[in-house]
């Protein structure tokens, strides 16, 4: 419909935005991570995924967690 319409948005689509979960920054987990996870209880830093996922449940793409945990491995 907005297509249609030529517009980014729609008052429509604001209001169900409000009350969809927001979802975490990639900045807001890495410092969740700095600040939470000690990587030596761990075997790989894969391990503290669902450490990660479970305080951060929906709010976290599970992906760019994924991703992130993989680069603190190198």
């Amino acid at each position: 419909v907005l297509e249609l319409q030529k517009k980014d948005s729609s008052d429509y689509l604001t209001i169900l935005e409000t009350y969809l979960p927001k979802m975490a920054a990639k900045e807001e987990i890495i410092a969740w991570i700095n600040e939470n996870i000690d990587f030596s209880e761990f075997k790989n830093s894969m391990q503290a995924m669902g450490t990660i996922m479970k305080h951060f449940g929906k709010q976290a793409d599970g992906n760019l967690v994924k991703q992130l945990l993989q680069g603190l491995n190198r």
